[in-house]
Formats: structure tokens, C-alpha cells, sequence
């Protein structure tokens, strides 16, 4: 049974992706470093990987008390003042040295419970693996792990000291379970690389796995009490029905010498739905006969709704109408979402990644104005030329300031654009158009189709006497002559019938009393219930021809108009009248 248990073990702490993530929400009642503040001591003989990994740990961590030493020499005396969470040691450099104090942490009885995390190259070699955890490494971090990874990495190896701590605790819990102490002794061995929130063992009866242990936070993650999952022989029951077949795969369907790791949802009785990380492991014991499988179960709704946070803000930068990107504290950019890339013009992010946001804009100068004003005072907005990828160039509303974490520290600048080079020119041509409008001698309006003026230039105003609002607070009937009031009303039935009108001619009251002849074009939007209109003063015009035809039919002299007619060659060849006086006939 020893042996068989030696190999799960090794093949446990061989196996780097079973201790990535060990856990994202262990809950201990007795002692919970979360909720407290954590300790973690890191080793890095590096002054700059000192720097960044400190500040790192610092963003990360923001409550929690962090030591980096430079100088392993004194490490286990350091370990004994801090006692720490979590001890990182830096495996880029002094590889044996760091290697060798690791051994001594283990060895030590006052430290062999704090978790070591060893900070690794992407590429580490077996040997040095092997060198690692021979020494008693709790699990790796890679160097390229980004900030979401180190976050849980840690926070799990903290909970696992905390676990450690309250082993005596757990073993008490699991003596009240009625097992034989051999059994106890062998389900600790096995499940001290898996603590979790909570622990199961099942053993094959009738063909089929029965579980008879579980212990933990059991209750406030599932909402049914120990006692009633033991009733029910099998947790399958809180199993949320898609994930049913997944359960069923990944624990009661193992095979001796089996292990897996998967991530399922329960359902508790109030209907609220957890997610829980398992981790299983099913061995046969040979002098017994039977076959059991041991497992941990990880709280992990906290970090699912922080992924899913997170990549519903990725989806929507991703998704953004606007140009996005991100830039060092020295403009280099390290990230540019879609629209960026199509506002300019490139083909593929990497063509963008690692320039200076300076090389993207028409005026260089201008554009490292703005950057020294962000890193001044933290913020700037308005409109910059940029050139695309082609050479061309545009008009981009920009906006961008400063990315501050929770200690107020500038990490990055941030910056959105929007191109709106069409917007300019169509916000010209709308200037031009008021120009026109206001300056315009003719009288414009647009009314509508009840009765109302909505819009007039100011040659209303200048022609007729009236303000603009005085002409807009009245229906137009009121300033149309009595005489023309049915013809305006018939002409307003064509128009929202949805005809155009030429030259009708109507009469207009002026403030001070007079009348004004008016020449209407009127053209209807039905869609908009509206009519716009040109109208045109020509009250000199129909004076000048009333007296013409006064002086035409007073005339002593005979006189006519007529027309001519002419043939193809341009010969006379006919006429005919078109008015003849009085006089003429006579």
C-alpha cells in the first residue's frame, strides 16, 4: 500500500499542470490568510528581477506584507524572523545555491510547512525539474506568467500553510467519521497533496463507487450538510445537469492508478449555482481488495466570475467601434485592439507592437506634446492628424490618459481614437450650408404640414418687419392676405399631398400694415411632415408690370406684340399677336 501510495505521490509532483492551480478559494475556518494579510518572502539575486518581481507582488498583493532579499546566504534565520506564507526562490540565477537552501527550508522543523514556489524559465530542463523537487518544491512559476496566474499561484500555496496548520484539526474532523486508524493515516498521506475546501473518498461496492468520508467546508459550499451527502452515497446529486457526464468521467468512472482533474458546477438548494475545481485519484488496495477513489473539491466561483469579468472586458475592447491601445510609460505600445489596425490600415497587431505611439501621428512634435502632458497631468483629449499605413492621412478625435493601479502608481497609458474625418467635412459643408442659408437674399423656410413655420432665414425678418419668433409662435394664415387665404389652403392640400409648387403668388402681411407679393417654390417631405420653401419678394416686380399695362392700354398709338415665326433656313415666314392695346384695334 506504501508504495502504491509513493507513486501517487511522485507522480503527483511530476506532474507541474496538476500543481499550477491548486486552488483559488480554499476556505479553512480556523485560519484564513485571505482574509487576513499574507506574508511572502521572496530570494532574488538579481537587482533588476528584485525590482520588478517587488513591485510586481506589491500590485498583486497590495495588503500584504512583502520582504525580497537579495542574500540566500542567511535565508533560514530570514525565514525564522518573517515566518512567511509563501517563499519564492529565483531559479534564472544562482540555481544550486537557491537549490540548496530550498533543501534546508524542507528540512527545517520550524519551516517544512511553508509552501516554496520556484520562479522558472519557460524552457527549464527535466534535469533541473528533477534537482527541484528532490529538493521539496511545492510547484513552479514561470517567468512569463501573467498577472492572473501569479495572483492564484500564490494565494493557493498561502492556503495550503494554512491547511498545513490545521491538519490537526482535519485529522480530528476525520476520526469522528468511525474509520480505522490505518485508514485515516492512509486517506492524510494521500489527500495532503490534495487539500482543498473539501475532501470525499469513495470505495467500489457492487461495481459501483459509494462515498464514505467527506470533511471540509462542506455546508457552505454545497448547502447540504455531510450527513446528507453521505445519505444520498454519491455527490452526483448537486451536480448541475449539463455537467453530469463530465462528473461521471472524472471521478465514479476511474480506473485504478487513474487520476483527473476537471471543473464542474453544483447547485445548492437555494438554487445558487458554485463552481468547484476536483481533483481525483483512485488506487486499489490490493491486500483489501477494493479500490478507492480520494479527491479534493476547490471553491473556484470566485475566480470564474473574476475570468468571466475579465474577458467580458476583453471582448468588449476587442469589439470596440473606437481605436484602442495600451503603451508603456515611454509611448511603446504593447497593445492594439482591431480597430486600431483597420483605422490605420495595417494588416496584422505585430506590425504595430513595440512602436512608439509618436510614428503613427502626422506631427510628431504635437503628438509627444500630448504624451508629456498625460505624464504631467494625467489626462488629454482632442484631435490629432494620423498617418495610415499608405501615407494617407486623417482626422482622429483622440483621448488618453494614465493607467494608476491601487496605490495610485502610473503603470501604462491608455489611449482611444475615433476617425472622424467625415464628420469634419460634413460638419464643413453643414458651416457652408448656414452661410447660404443665413446670408441667402431670397426668403427660406421650412414649415410644417400644420401650419407652422419651423425654421426661417433672416430675410423673413428683413423683408416683412416681423422677429423670428413672433412669425414661428403663429400659424403662417395669420400673415396671409384675406383675399388669398382659400388659394394658400388649396396650394397647402397639393403640397402634403405630396406635389411639388412653382411660382404660386400670394400676398403677406408686414408688421407695419403693408402687404408684400410673394413668389413660392414649395417642395414637401412627407416622411417628415414638413415643406421647405423658397419664397421671393416681387411686389416691385408686379408694380413695374401693372404699370406697364396701364401705360400699354393708355396708349394714343396703336401697338401690338407678336411673335415671329421662321422656317428652317431662318426666313420670316408667318407672325402672330400676342397683345395689341386698344388703340390699335380702333
Amino acid at each position: 500500500m506504501a508504495d502504491i501510495f509513493m507513486r501517487s505521490v511522485k507522480k503527483v509532483l511530476a506532474a507541474p499542470s496538476v500543481l499550477l492551480y491548486p486552488s483559488t478559494s480554499l476556505t479553512i475556518s480556523a485560519y484564513n490568510p485571505m482574509e487576513e494579510k499574507l506574508k511572502i518572502l521572496a530570494f532574488v539575486q538579481n537587482e533588476d528581477n528584485l525590482r520588478m518581481l517587488k513591485a510586481q507582488l506589491k500590485t498583486v498583493f497590495p495588503n500584504s506584507e512583502i520582504y525580497v532579499e537579495s542574500d540566500g546566504n542567511d535565508g533560514l534565520s530570514i525565514a525564522i524572523e518573517k515566518d512567511p506564507d509563501v517563499i519564492l526562490l529565483d531559479l534564472l540565477i544562482h540555481e544550486n545555491e537557491n537549490i540548496e537552501l530550498c533543501r534546508q527550508l524542507k528540512t527545517h522543523p520550524k519551516l517544512n510547512d511553508i509552501p516554496v514556489i520556484f520562479v522558472v524559465a519557460k524552457d527549464i530542463c527535466i534535469a533541473s525539474r528533477r534537482k527541484v523537487l528532490e529538493a521539496g518544491a511545492d510547484c513552479f512559476l514561470s517567468e512569463e506568467a501573467d498577472e492572473i496566474e501569479f495572483y492564484l499561484q500564490i494565494k493557493a500555496m498561502a492556503k495550503i500553510k494554512a491547511a498545513n496548520v490545521n491538519r490537526k484539526t482535519e485529522k480530528e474532523t476525520l476520526e469522528k467519521v468511525a474509520v480505522s486508524k490505518d485508514q485515516i493515516d492512509e486517506r492524510y498521506r494521500i489527500l495532503s497533496e490534495r487539500t482543498s475546501d473539501f475532501t470525499f473518498s469513495c470505495q467500489k461496492k457492487n461495481k459501483a463507487f459509494e462515498i464514505d468520508w467527506i470533511a471540509g467546508a462542506v455546508e457552505k459550499i454545497t448547502g447540504y450538510s455531510p450527513a446528507q451527502i453521505l445519505e444520498k452515497k454519491c455527490w452526483g446529486f448537486i451536480v448541475h445537469p449539463e455537467d453530469v457526464a463530465l462528473f461521471e468521467k472524472s471521478v465514479i468512472f476511474l480506473t485504478a492508478g487513474e487520476e483527473s482533474k476537471c471543473e464542474l458546477r453544483i447547485i445548492k438548494p437555494s438554487g445558487e449555482i458554485n463552481w468547484l475545481s476536483v481533483n481525483t485519484l483512485c488506487i486499489e488496495d490490493v491486500e483489501k481488495g477494493i479500490q478507492i477513489i480520494y479527491g479534493g473539491c476547490i471553491n473556484i466561483t470566485e475566480r470564474k466570475a473574476f475570468e468571466t469579468r475579465l474577458q467580458i472586458k476583453e471582448w468588449a475592447i476587442e469589439s470596440a467601434i473606437n481605436a484602442i491601445v495600451t503603451s508603456e510609460m515611454d509611448g511603446t505600445l504593447n497593445y492594439a485592439n482591431p480597430a486600431f489596425i483597420k483605422i490605420w490600415g495595417y494588416d496584422d497587431v505585430s506590425e504595430i507592437i513595440g512602436r512608439n505611439a509618436i510614428e503613427f501621428w502626422e506631427v510628431g512634435q504635437k503628438a509627444e506634446e500630448v504624451m508629456n502632458t498625460v505624464l504631467e497631468k494625467g489626462s488629454w483629449s482632442g484631435e490629432l492628424t494620423g498617418i495610415r499605413k499608405d501615407g494617407s492621412t486623417f482626422i482622429a478625435q483622440v483621448s488618453t490618459n494614465k493607467v494608476l493601479d491601487k496605490s495610485g502608481r502610473a503603470v501604462c497609458m491608455q489611449a482611444s481614437f475615433a476617425d472622424i474625418t467625415d464628420l469634419k467635412k460634413t460638419d464643413e459643408q453643414l458651416r457652408t450650408s448656414d452661410r447660404i442659408f443665413n446670408h441667402s437674399l431670397d426668403m427660406l423656410c421650412i414649415a410644417g404640414f400644420d401650419g407652422y413655420f419651423k425654421v426661417l432665414n433672416p430675410s423673413w425678418s428683413k423683408t416683412l418687419g416681423w422677429s423670428t419668433e413672433e412669425m414661428l409662435s403663429r400659424p403662417w394664415n395669420d400673415f396671409v392676405h384675406p383675399d388669398d387665404l382659400n388659394a394658400t389652403d388649396k396650394i397647402k392640400s397639393v403640397i402634403v399631398d405630396g406635389q411639388q409648387i412653382y411660382q404660386f403668388e400670394n400676398r403677406y402681411r408686414c408688421k407695419n400694415g403693408d402687404y408684400k407679393w410673394l413668389s413660392w417654390n414649395s417642395f414637401p417631405y412627407e416622411e417628415d411632415g414638413v415643406m421647405y420653401g423658397v419664397a421671393r419678394d416681387v411686389t416691385s416686380q408686379r408694380q413695374t408690370e401693372r404699370e406697364y399695362k396701364t401705360l400699354f392700354n393708355e396708349m394714343l398709338d396703336g401697338f401690338a406684340l407678336h411673335e415671329m415665326i421662321y422656317d428652317k433656313d431662318g426666313r420670316a415666314v408667318d407672325y402672330r399677336f400676342l397683345s395689341i392695346n386698344p388703340a390699335y384695334e380702333a
